[in-house]
């Protein structure tokens, strides 16, 4: 009985050292896993910022060459229309070198005055005077070579014609003190003169001889522009600029 009662023993002891190994193989196989999974968790975490480190580096790249080629692209649009702009004005100087150079050629024409009109639209050629050449009285001759130059209304109003849609003016400024401008707004209508004022104050104080562009034209030999500046009106302008000559020289 001893004897059977100490087999009995050694193989519970066997069989319970079996179950302990199991058991502890399976808890070092249950953790090895675990463990495993957490690696793989942390792994594909680090794997996705990775990714998304270089997706957004891979799109900020083509965003910004879009950007570039973008911006490329409006340059390139913008310096053509520079050089459109140049060969109207440069056309424009030449008509009014023709005109003042063979004045007999031209019928008279006159225009709508800042001084005697409040209010001119969108798209009409009018004339301004220097406050100092419109509180004197105009000579005759003088007064001729005004009449000769509003002849310049009709190349002013066929130009204005490509430019629909867009607030620009055309103008030009004689060394005697009168001006000749056709200001087309966005939309093509509307007045194009200040109020109130304002008007007062351009028509006391505003002569175009005085403005920076206009030392510029004088000392220019072709199409020649402004960097952008605050107009009378607020808004920023860019001004192409080309002298023209009357029978002076």
């Amino acid at each position: 009985f001893l004897k059977l009662n100490i087999k009995h023993r050694v193989l519970l002891w066997g069989l319970f050292a079996s179950l302990l190994t199991f058991l502890l193989a399976g808890a070092i196989y249950f953790y090895s896993m675990s463990d495993t999974k957490d690696a793989f968790a942390k792994q594909g975490a680090a794997l996705g910022d990775d990714v998304a480190e270089s997706v957004g580096q891979i799109s900020g790249q083509d965003a910004k060459e879009r950007l570039l080629a973008s911006a490329v692209l409006k340059a390139r649009h913008i310096d053509r229309e520079l050089v459109l702009i140049g060969e109207d004005a440069e056309y424009m100087a030449d008509r009014m070198s023709m005109l003042l150079t063979s004045p007999n050629r031209y019928p008279p024409r006159t225009l709508q005055s800042t001084r005697d009109s409040a209010s001119i639209t969108s798209g009409t050629p009018y004339i301004h005077f220097s406050p100092t050449l419109s509180n004197a009285q105009i000579e005759s001759d003088l007064a001729e070579e005004i009449e000769t130059a509003g002849n310049i209304a009709d190349t002013l109003s066929l130009m204005s014609r490509s430019y629909s849609g867009y607030r620009s003016c055309f103008f030009v400024v004689s060394r005697k003190g009168y001006s000749i401008y056709l200001d087309i707004t966005a939309d093509g209508k509307g007045n194009v003169l200040p109020d109130g004022e304002a008007r007062e104050d351009m028509l006391s104080g505003f002569d175009p001889r005085e403005r920076s562009w206009y030392e510029i034209g004088r000392n220019a030999s072709n199409a020649t522009y402004t960097a952008p500046y605050a107009g009378i009106d607020g808004l920023l302008n860019i001004n192409c600029v080309v002298p023209y000559y009357d029978a002076d020289g």
